[in-house]
């Protein structure tokens, strides 16, 4: 669990990364979510969030990574339908590059 303060810090730094976004300054939203990223890294929607910023920057093979990140992290917390519509985002931008496991 992550405490109120880290919390509180990750939700600045989310706002912050909005704020950089809306000016089109995609490169300092990327420095944003990554530090967030580094204080809670078993967020998908924290990877899915810097996958989606990779995408707006041109990086999708940074993008497919981060997307891929988010499905394990969605996977091992036990939400299914979160991976899975990571998947299909991934499938969107790389067809050919995706195997799913079944267990």
């Amino acid at each position: 669990m992550v405490s109120p303060r880290k919390e509180h810090a990750i939700g600045q730094l989310l706002k912050n990364t909005a704020d950089l976004e809306i000016k089109d300054r995609i490169a300092e939203a990327i420095e944003e979510v990554k530090k967030a990223i580094a204080r809670k890294p078993d967020d998908g929607n924290l990877h899915n969030r810097l996958g989606d910023l990779y995408l707006k920057a041109g990086n999708k093979e940074d993008a497919v990574s981060n997307f891929r990140k988010g499905v394990d992290v969605f996977r091992k917390d036990n939400f299914l339908r979160n991976a899975l519509a990571l998947s299909k985002k991934i499938l969107r931008y790389e067809p050919d590059g995706f195997v799913i496991t079944l267990r």
